[in-house]
């Protein structure tokens, strides 16, 4: 097994260890390490000697097979943790160890690629989990919740492997049982008309009537505890409680509060109940709260805009506004209205710690970073689902149009809030402000009211909708039988591909049977007979051998829109399909670039894009927001969208692959400019923006989400980030790290700067062999912070000051030296090349649904020389990729 996750896990690598014989490829180690194998391994694992029953001498330097090739991998796991040779015996200089581990590293790349070889041959798959519900919605025209399917992961890379798509036979009853849900919503949804409604909350009339009733009920709080410890103190007053008062003054140390706590030892004092509090304890600790709540609260109170609608904010009074999708309404698309902007640099009043509230006055300062909401479910407990930019001030508010959907049985409530409540952001510039004015009030957003509108049906949803009332208005009214409707159904849940009449008889023949006994069957439980059919789950090419053959026009265009869109094949494509038109080149080729052109591919661009770089690694830790406070989940997800939408714009417009090496412009939204001090970009809306001079962004090496990957959500990591390069931008990636390697955390908590940590790796031959290709990379990169931010000083703790300024410069190994991060990703960016075939073996295994091998080589050379003649355009791959016999064929 440990040979198999190993082989899996650098399928992509280059080798630069074959050689061909034939048709055949070979994995060989070179010939100079055979000398050390003799010295050091052959006297215990020799002709004579087999410890542990294992021989080295006889072990052939061309692996062909699996037994060889698990021999081999023994010895690399044996040299790697250290094991062999022994400690007792003769070691072999450090040097040769480490060419010896990288030799044979990559030698088991090129065994890989060998003995994994595919042929060409393109496993028939199921659809996977985004697949399925987009075909169900194209259907159907509903949402499913799809996360009770089986996993997509697996074998490959992507979730369009066929090896990794594969069913169980429990599995058919979940997806009939999904299916029969989602006939029954489409069912519903065609016999009930779309009325559009509309709902609006005043936020004054509720959050702000609260805040009012609180600074009542303090106040009433305030009166009754002075009136009854004005009680007490007359009573500690008395002469026959002196000595009792004193003896609670010395072990209180004359604390009040704790003072009051024993009134009961005090003769003729009065009971807290008489004055409203349960007990004594429940007295003060209310009155504790004056100082923590009021304060703000009277701020707050006395804000311009109080009257006519609700400031957002952090503290211990943080305010947010909620709306509710009532009950009665339909799920759905809705969207959320909601009227606000940002405040101006305003004076506001500043309360005493009394009753008092003095004529005195402080002004907020303007935080622009702040000038953003997050839109999140209800409660508090959710993270945000959106975060939006607001553009206006409060003399003239805007109307952001949020997006909502409803799910059966899912949550109908939304707040709005501050931007990164949920993480507790603002609570940093509460706390800040009240270390000045003591009161902590700064608001920046103010939200006059929220709307709620719908539901709201896409164009493509509402036409499916149509087409099923048409079906069953047909049933209704007896113009159609009940095979009929079933032929009419499943001719287009097939994509096109004739359904077996015999089947169709049986199923309209069993519901029907069922009707005359009387037993009611529901026509969306036969029907879901259908979507848990193979024909409808699997992308169904079926041969009568496994001989390569080209792909019908049904079949090619369903491959070609499930490339594209992660969705079925349209009207347009499969007419077209029908008239045996998908044949010409020049039809494929319109075809491709309007399918890129519609909304839908964005599926394609989240998805590859998503996988190929790794982005869900941006979700295995979460940010310190302590560390790196502009780093919230709504700026972690700007930054994920910031690189789909570089290489979607790139996609669009011809753009070169070459520019997300190096650019000089940069596609980002407002809170990305914000974050990047780039200046003259506000809203939501991604747009390709020229950066200023000196700026380090531009290219995937300059965004923030690429960089974020490369840490823990607190400090750095320059082997992550210098593995990432290796593997995603220079098509050279490391084997995996071997077992038993010194874990850096033994040595968390010294005064080392990073530079200095990672070092520790390469003490070891078995180390050093990696990190030494690894680590200079990283350093190159550590002027980024955890988080992206440009910085010039390591912020590991404990480091001392004359320690922290940070040294980007390194080498490649065996290769250029930088000085800095600019001229690191000048010499990445000079070899697009290898970029450009990690991408094409990328975008191929992707769009083929299997592992790249040697037969793949002219493929990956045609889609290269296509590319190259036109500045390696992104979509000049995609043309030549569908246009490949390859992707044409079965």
């Amino acid at each position: 097994m440990r040979l198999l996750r190993f082989v899996f896990f650098i399928a992509a690598v280059l080798s630069i260890a074959t050689a061909k014989v034939g048709a055949v490829d070979r994995a060989v180690m070179p010939e100079k390490h055979r000398a050390l194998f003799k010295e050091h391994c052959v006297s215990c694992h020799g002709a004579e000697k087999q410890k542990g029953k294992f021989r080295v001498d006889d072990l052939p330097f061309t692996i062909t097979t699996i037994e060889v090739a698990e021999k081999w991998q023994k010895v690399l796991n044996a040299i790697n943790a250290g094991e062999m040779p022994p400690e007792d015996e003769k070691q072999p200089a450090k040097d040769a160890k480490a060419d010896l581990l990288e030799d044979l590293s990559q030698v088991m790349v090129a065994a890989r690629r060998t003995l994994n070889d595919s042929q060409g041959v393109i496993t028939m798959r199921r659809l996977n989990r985004r697949e399925y519900a987009n075909t169900i919605r194209d259907l159907l025209g509903v949402e499913i919740d799809v996360r009770s399917l089986p996993a997509d992961s697996g074998a490959g890379n992507f979730d369009t492997a066929g090896a990794s798509l594969f069913m169980s036979s429990d599995q058919f009853q979940l997806y009939r049982s999904l299916g029969a849900k989602a006939l029954s919503e489409a069912f519903h949804l065609a016999r009930t008309p779309v009325t559009v409604k509309t709902l609006r909350v005043e936020p004054e009339t509720s959050v702000n009537k609260g805040v009012e009733r609180e600074m009542e009920r303090q106040v009433s709080i305030r009166k009754r505890f002075g009136l009854w410890t004005k009680a007490v103190n007359a009573a500690a007053a008395l002469p026959e409680n002196a000595r009792v008062v004193a003896e609670i003054r010395q072990r209180t140390n004359d604390n009040l509060h704790k003072f009051y706590l024993e009134w009961e030892k005090l003769k003729d004092a009065p009971s807290p109940a008489a004055f409203g509090f349960p007990d004594a304890t429940d007295a003060v600790h209310h009155e504790g709260q004056w100082e923590r709540f009021v304060p703000e609260i009277a701020d707050y109170l006395a804000l311009p805009l109080v009257r006519s609608g609700v400031y957002l904010g952090g503290g211990p009074n943080k305010r947010s506004v909620a709306i509710s999708v009532p009950g009665d309404w339909p799920p759905g698309d809705y969207r959320l209205r909601i009227r606000l902007g940002c405040t101006e640099p305003e004076r506001v009043l500043l309360s005493s710690r009394t009753n008092e509230v003095p004529d005195t006055k402080v002004s907020i300062p303007f935080h622009a970073e702040r000038c953003f909401i997050d839109v999140a479910p209800s409660g508090g407990a959710e993270p945000p689902l959106s975060t939006h930019h607001v553009t206006a001030k409060v003399t003239a508010p805007q109307e952001l149009v949020v997006p909502l959907h409803v799910e059966t049985g899912g949550n109908r409530y939304f707040r709005v809030s501050e931007r990164g409540s949920y993480e507790g952001r603002p609570n940093n510039y509460f706390e800040e402000a009240r270390s000045r004015n003591r009161v902590g009030s700064d608001p920046v957003l103010w939200v006059d009211w929220l709307e709620v509108e719908g539901p709201m049906v896409a164009a493509s949803c509402m036409a499916a909708r149509e087409e099923m009332k048409g079906w069953l208005e047909r049933l209704d009214k007896k113009e159609w039988t009940t095979l009929q409707f079933i032929q009419a159904f499943a001719a287009k849940a097939l994509r096109g591909r004739p359904p077996a009449p015999t089947f169709l008889e049986r199923l309209a023949t069993i519901h029907d049977e069922q009707s005359r006994n009387g037993m009611k069957p529901r026509l969306e439980d036969t029907l879901a007979v259908v979507l848990a059919s193979p024909s409808f789950l699997y992308l169904a090419e079926p041969g009568t051998d496994r001989k390569p053959r080209l792909l019908t026009d049904t079949e090619l265009a369903s491959r070609l829109s499930y490339f594209l869109w992660s969705a079925p094949p349209d009207g347009e494509l499969l007419s077209l399909a029908k008239q045996g038109a998908l044949v010409d080149p020049k039809a494929l080729d319109v075809q491709t670039d309007r399918l890129l052109a519609d909304e839908r591919a964005s599926d394609f661009v989240a998805a590859f894009v998503g996988q190929w770089l790794g982005l869900s690694r941006l979700d295995f830790f979460q940010f310190n927001i302590k560390m790196h406070r502009d780093f919230d989940l709504g700026m972690k997800e700007a930054a994920r969208q910031e690189v789909y939408q570089t290489f979607a714009h790139l996609l669009h417009h011809s753009g070169s692959l070459s520019r997300l090496l190096k650019s000089d412009t940069v596609v980002i939204n407002g809170i990305l400019a914000n974050y990047y001090d780039i200046p003259g970009v506000a809203g939501d809306a991604f747009r390709e923006v020229k950066l200023p001079p000196g700026s380090p962004r531009g290219g995937l090496l300059g965004m923030a989400g690429i960089l974020a990957m490369g840490g823990n959500g607190e400090h750095t990591s320059p082997v992550e980030r210098g593995a990432w390069v290796l593997r995603k931008l220079m098509h050279s990636p490391p084997p995996p790290a071997p077992p038993n390697v010194p874990m850096l955390t033994r040595l968390e908590g010294k005064p080392l700067t990073t530079r200095e940590l990672i070092a520790a790796h390469q003490e070891e031959p078995q180390c050093a062999q990696c990190h030494r290709k690894i680590d200079p990379i990283g350093f190159g990169l550590e002027n980024f912070s955890a988080a992206g931010k440009w910085r010039t000083e390591d912020d590991r703790p404990g480091v001392p000051e004359n320690r922290r300024a940070i040294d980007p410069s390194g080498a490649f190994y065996k290769g250029a030296s930088f000085r800095d991060y600019p001229e690191l990703r000048d010499q990445i960016a000079a070899k697009p090349e290898r970029f450009a075939r990690g991408f094409a073996e990328a975008l191929t295994e992707y769009g083929l649904g299997r592992s790249v091998g040697f037969q793949d080589e002219d493929l990956i050379e045609a889609m290269m020389s296509r590319a190259q003649a036109k500045d390696f355009a992104i979509r000049e791959f995609v043309h030549a990729l569908v246009s490949s016999k390859e992707f044409r064929s079965k």
